[in-house]
């Protein structure tokens, strides 16, 4: 969810507009090129996720298959027996940031009821390992709340009180 809600006449701010077009810009650079992974099985552990040569990656995307419903509870991502990663449930989609590493190959140990599986494992670089950290609002997002906030003070009608 964006919060990115239309105006009464069904258009989007023009400031949100230029804001989700920056993000998208931005998640097309960071995730554009995707590094893909043909995945093993291993009896009892989980899975090998090889890709075709040694890449860098900082990212990494997890996609449990479904067809039997969400089974994992728990994973571990492993980089030459170094953990990089790790987490609870996977599902549709799971996304971990960490430093830059290269490989050629990850274990990824899997703890769950039933047949636990994984439908994708795909690396990324996106030229940023960690998770960014909220920012202030831009100007133009400040100026848009405190004119919310005085219309509602005044009560007009449409404004949250």
């Amino acid at each position: 969810m964006l919060n990115v809600p239309p105006d009464r006449r069904g258009l989007v701010d023009g400031s949100d507009r230029t804001r989700l077009l920056e993000f998208t810009v931005e998640l097309s650079r960071r995730f554009g090129r995707p590094h893909s992974t043909e995945l093993t099985p291993v009896a009892g552990e989980g899975f090998v996720a090889r890709f075709p040569e040694p890449v860098p990656i900082d990212h990494l995307e997890l996609c449990e298959e479904l067809s039997s419903g969400q089974r994992i509870a728990g994973h571990t991502v492993l980089a030459d027996n170094r953990v990089i990663a790790s987490g609870g449930t996977v599902g549709v989609r799971r996304v971990h940031a960490f430093q830059p590493v290269v490989v050629s190959e990850l274990t990824i140990r899997l703890t769950g009821e039933g047949d636990t599986a994984l439908r994708a494992v795909t690396g990324f670089r996106t030229g940023s390992g960690e998770v960014p950290s909220l920012e202030e609002q831009p100007e133009v997002m400040a100026e848009k709340f405190a004119a919310t906030a005085v219309a509602a003070s005044h009560g007009e009608p449409g404004t949250p009180r």
